[in-house]
């Protein structure tokens, strides 16, 4: 987990997070690395910079840039 509250947040692999807010409430977190991050499913959630935003019941799945 790269998150202690919520949103869920995790890497599946290297390349791949995945962020998952399961309450009502909006919740974001902050990740180096996103700069050129690629959206495979994103419901409810924006990556800009190193910020992840995500609704009420939203989640995202993105591919990261190489590192």
């Amino acid at each position: 987990m790269l998150n202690d509250g919520y949103p869920l947040a995790f890497l599946r692999g290297d390349d791949v997070l995945v962020v998952i807010n399961p309450r009502r409430e909006s919740a974001e977190i902050r990740l180096d690395g996103l700069d050129d991050s690629e959206p495979l499913v994103v419901r409810g959630a924006s990556c800009e910079r190193d910020l992840v935003l995500v609704e009420g019941f939203g989640f995202g799945i993105w591919r990261l840039a190489a590192r």
